[in-house]
């Protein structure tokens, strides 16, 4: 960026595009940072790499760094064209489905303590606007949400609903090829390789289960899923392996408990979005790790819905979250034609009536977030935005505990464990001019 500011458009044409690209990368690292630190320095192109131990991590509100981050991807909707021609690079509508989502974690107000302090209305509009964008474009629901969650480059991979991924591939004149590594620990031990971790809860699979169609939101986790007696959500399927089930839709291998990592104590359930069958093409042994090369999904339109969803029932505008929220039902509810085996599947739409409060429509949109997204890594990251973090996690301790014995002890601790601490070599690294987060 620092090249490209010293140029002008006459001499480079694509200088803005460039820029655009650049500042999306740069915002979208910023999200992570802050998500999971809060407190970080700010540092752009303008700073010196010799003085970056002299920004202090506090130095802005927690206000000001979402802003920061708002105006890179801000630049870059301005910046960017609605198509690319490179697969890969990211568009106008990335742009504006990341501009949404910083908003909407942004109109969550914390203060010093993470306490949610309030919800600010001028962010959530911001939120409506650019999603906005994202549902007026090209971009729409595929039409089974398996197909999110499989490889092959020509049909499924940047697919209608994937706004932006990161790209993966092999044979690609690299000793390795430019493989997914950051799942190789996630594989089953059904595919000789891998570790089988990211393991599914028991609280997690008892949350698919519905009642005439419906989420059992208040009784989900009285008994331990069933499947001979529970209907449940077609997503559970798709998203978590489970024993006596063909393992990513593949009739040949049966998921067995074996496959799972010492199942008397981590459970018997794998994790099955981000993996693929065995076998596959686009899978690598790197022994004794197993890669592969199926994209990984960083914006869906699925979540540019819910996001729009979650703004307007925040503005006691629930009425209009609600075709939001079933049209992600609808295709959940028709995303059936690779398990024939599930049986028991049954999703209905949330009705127009009395029973759509503000609250129950609060209840409900959280409610699919947690199913629509399941093991995807944004979990946590809501219930902090929305300031329940303490009191769902310490609820699902209580309750899990009895069957995880490693739970046994776990606790939250609300006020502090919302963020991670800054790194003590980074204090250092800063000569202290870096804080560590409250409370550790």
């Amino acid at each position: 960026m620092r090249v490209l500011n010293t140029v002008s458009e006459r001499e480079f044409e694509m200088k803005n595009r460039r820029l655009g690209e650049c500042r999306f990368l740069r915002g979208h690292f910023y999200f992570l940072l802050k998500i999971m630190f809060k407190n970080m320095p700010y540092i752009d192109e303008t700073v010196p790499t010799d003085a970056y131990g002299t920004v202090s991590n506090v130095e802005l509100t927690n206000d000001e760094s979402w802003a920061k981050i708002a105006a890179d991807f801000k630049f870059a909707y301005d910046n960017l064209p609605d198509v690319q021609p490179e697969v890969g690079r990211a568009n106008k509508y990335a742009a504006a489905a990341y501009l949404a989502k910083v908003y909407l974690y942004k109109a969550y107000r914390q203060d010093e303590r993470h306490n949610v302090t309030g919800v600010d209305a001028n962010d959530l509009d911001q939120v409506l606007t650019y999603t906005a964008a994202v549902i007026g474009s090209p971009y729409d629901l595929a039409t089974d949400f398996a197909h999110n969650f499989l490889p092959g480059k020509t049909t499924y991979e940047n697919g209608i609903e994937a706004l932006f991924s990161i790209q993966f591939s092999k044979d690609d004149g690299t000793s390795k090829g430019r493989l997914n590594f950051s799942d190789a620990l996630n594989v089953p031990l059904n595919t000789s390789g891998a570790c089988d971790f990211q393991k599914p809860s028991q609280n997690l699979v008892n949350a698919f289960k519905t009642k005439n169609g419906l989420p059992d939101f208040n009784s989900y986790n009285v008994n331990d899923y069933d499947d001979s007696a529970d209907d449940v959500d077609p997503r559970l399927y798709h998203t978590i392996a489970m024993v006596g089930y063909p393992y990513k839709y593949d009739s040949g291998n049966i998921f067995e408990a074996g496959h799972n990592r010492n199942p008397g104590v981590y459970g018997s359930y794998s994790s099955l979005k981000e993996n693929v069958k065995v076998g596959d093409e686009s899978s690598v042994l790197i022994d004794p790790f197993r890669a592969n090369t199926k994209n990984r999904i960083i914006i869906r339109y699925a979540d540019v819905l819910l996001m729009r969803a979650e703004a307007l029932i925040e503005l006691n505008r629930e009425l209009e979250a609600l075709p939001l929220i079933n049209k992600v039902r609808t295709r959940a509810k028709n995303s059936i034609a690779l398990i024939p085996y599930a049986t028991n599947v049954n999703v209905a739409l949330y009705a127009n009536d009395a029973t759509w409060t503000n609250e129950y429509a609060r209840t409900a949109l959280r409610w699919e977030r947690r199913l629509e997204f399941a093991m995807e890594g944004s979990r946590f990251f809501d219930l902090v935005r929305w300031g329940i973090a303490d009191s769902v996690l310490n609820t699902y301790y209580a309750g899990e505990k009895s069957k995880r014995t490693y739970y046994e002890g776990a606790h939250f601790d609300k006020n502090k464990e919302e963020y991670v601490p800054i790194p003590q070599q980074q204090i250092s690294f800063s000569k202290n001019v870096y804080k560590q987060n409250y409370n550790y």
